[in-house]
């Protein structure tokens, strides 16, 4: 069997003990719930209901006193019907609840005790309003007696409905600690078969691991009994390994004795290879030394070759730049040269502009003080206005006074001379605030003037300015030309050194050209030299190291039993 069935058998029957120990503790929780279930159902509404009576009882006694005191109260009696309905209808409902002989005679007693009730309050109820001595008698007497034997019946009832709940849940009770001490049980039984076949797998599976473990761990010391074998005959996987594992260990034995075998043909040929390496590595060694003596001398004449050319070249270079450099700085120039006199133009042009800002402000100041002039006249207008005003105001004054003394038949004149003299009034008012205004605008004419005379200063201190900025821009003319000038003399003598020095460089790469034909043939024969040196020094070191690798070999394999 495989390890694998062997897995699943064991797993296998510690499930079915589990699911077995389940199934019993399940059923035993459904049968206590289910009684939970009747007991909250049935017993608790068998209480609630009794409780309900009671209360109703009480109301409805609550009802037949107010009945009593108060005959023919549509509330009361309301009330009363209500709690009648509502007793009858818990009596009916807890008699088709209960099952015990003795439940049921005491509700049975309690439904004749409040049909007789219900007699009695009818009664009251009656007699209450024409004889209410008779009413409180059979209240206080027959009424009271009932009622609490009524009440008696009902407590007596819920304290049997009590006790049967008080059972069921012991009974409840005592099932689950039955139930819990199964489950316990169960389990303590299931934990115990599956450490028992975890254990008895274990060392069915772990014993013959251990064996293979111990011989690869020989193996991985580069020693052991290669002519051992595992006698493991099981048929699950570990027999499968076992059996694989032997046929390692035979392919692993023939294949060092192969090894051995090879290994000592190895060393006996390397000990032939090395002294002939040796002796053809001496000889390589004289040839590349004489090679390396005439590549020597051909490199130098090379080095000085180069040196020249690489001198020319950097001349030839930089006369190139000198020459692209001034042509460079010619152009600049010849931009510089346009915008001197661009801005030369401008400043012409700015210098001409103020002058006639200048010509400008100095009309408008003479308009200004003319303005002035005139301001003053109309000034001396309204001073005039002013005085006739007054005047005619004295007029119109003495008017009024002889129209006053000449009585009814001046009084057309007195209103005359009122309206002349307001006339007057107004006139001379309007002359004031003229004459204010006319001061207002000479102060502000007079501002403008300094204003202007200020401005016209400021504009001539300009114009000197931009005058000596013009004759700036003339001086950067003169000397933007003589620098053009200077810079296409160079520009031309620059051009006739990079024509010399190229003829020169020419001549000079031709003779490198050859120098460095002569050094590159003596350097191949030196490289190939230096390489043949080089293969008889590899070959001879690799033949060493073979020797010592198949020494080594041979040691490693002297450590296994073949």
């Amino acid at each position: 069997m495989s390890i694998r069935n062997k897995l699943l058998l064991g797993f296998g029957a510690v499930l079915i003990v589990a699911f077995i120990a389940f199934i019993s503790v399940y059923s035993s929780l459904l049968n206590v719930g289910d009684s939970y279930s009747d007991l909250a159902d049935e017993e608790t509404r068998k209480l609630t209901l009794a409780q309900e009576i009671q209360y109703d009882d009480l109301a409805l006694s609550s009802a037949v006193r107010g009945l009593i005191i108060e005959p023919g109260s549509e509330e009361e009696s309301q009330s009363y019907d209500t709690h009648a309905e509502s007793i009858n209808a818990n009596i009916e409902e807890v008699l088709t609840l209960i099952t015990d002989e003795q439940s049921i005679e005491l509700l049975n007693e309690v439904d004749s005790n409040n049909d007789r009730l219900i007699e009695l309050e009818n009664q009251m109820i009656e007699s209450a309003d024409t004889n209410r001595d008779e009413t409180l008698d059979i209240y206080n007497g027959e009424y009271s007696e009932l009622r609490n034997l009524f009440n008696s019946n009902l407590e007596e009832f819920k304290q049997i409905q009590q006790e049967a709940m008080n059972a069921t849940v012991a009974e409840d009770e005592s099932m689950i600690t039955t139930s819990s001490t199964y489950g316990i049980i169960a389990i303590i039984v299931t934990i115990v078969i599956g450490i028992a076949l975890a254990i008895l797998i274990a060392n069915k599976t772990t014993k013959p691991l251990k064996q293979v473990a111990s011989k690869l761990e020989e193996l991985s010391q580069n020693e052991g009994d290669l002519t051992a074998r595992l006698d493991i005959n099981s048929k699950d996987e570990i027999g499968n390994l076992a059996r694989s594992f032997n046929g390692m260990i035979a392919s692993i034995q023939y294949l060092i004795n192969q090894v051995k075998h090879t290994t000592e043909q190895v060393a006996s040929s390397t000990q032939e290879l090395s002294a002939s390496s040796e002796e053809s590595s001496k000889a390589s060694d004289h040839i590349a030394h004489s090679i390396q003596e005439v590549a020597s001398g051909t490199d130098t004449q090379l080095q000085v070759s180069e040196a020249n050319v690489a001198t020319i070249n950097e001349m030839s270079q930089g006369i190139q730049e000198i020459a692209q450099s001034s042509s460079s700085v010619l152009e600049d120039s010849i931009t510089m040269k346009k915008e001197v006199q661009h801005g030369e133009e401008t400043t012409q042009h700015s210098i001409n502009q103020m002058k006639n800002t200048q010509a400008t402000i100095e009309k408008g100041s003479n308009n200004v003080k003319e303005l002035d002039n005139l301001t003053g006249e109309i000034g001396n207008i309204s001073d005039l206005i002013t005085n006739i005003a007054e005047q005619t105001n004295l007029l119109a004054l003495n008017a009024a006074i002889e129209a006053a003394r000449a009585g009814e038949s001046g009084k057309g004149f007195a209103v005359v001379a009122e309206e002349v003299r307001k006339l007057a009034d107004e006139s001379k008012n309007s002359a004031e605030k003229i004459q204010e205004f006319l001061t207002q605008i000479k102060s502000s004419m007079d501002e403008t003037v300094t204003v202007m005379e200020n401005g016209t200063k400021e504009m001539q201190v300009s114009m000197e300015e931009i005058g000596r900025v013009k004759e700036a821009f003339q001086r950067m003319l003169t000397s933007t030309e003589n620098i053009s000038e200077k810079i296409e003399e160079i520009t031309a003598t620059g051009e006739q050194l990079s024509a010399g020095t190229e003829n020169v460089n020419a001549s000079m790469e031709n003779l490198s050209n050859k120098a460095k034909e002569s050094s590159d043939y003596s350097q191949q024969v030196a490289g190939a030299a230096e390489e043949q040196l080089a293969s008889a020094e590899e070959s001879r070191s690799a033949i060493n190291n073979l020797s010592t690798l198949a020494n080594e070999l041979q040691a490693y394999v002297e450590k296994f039993k073949v």
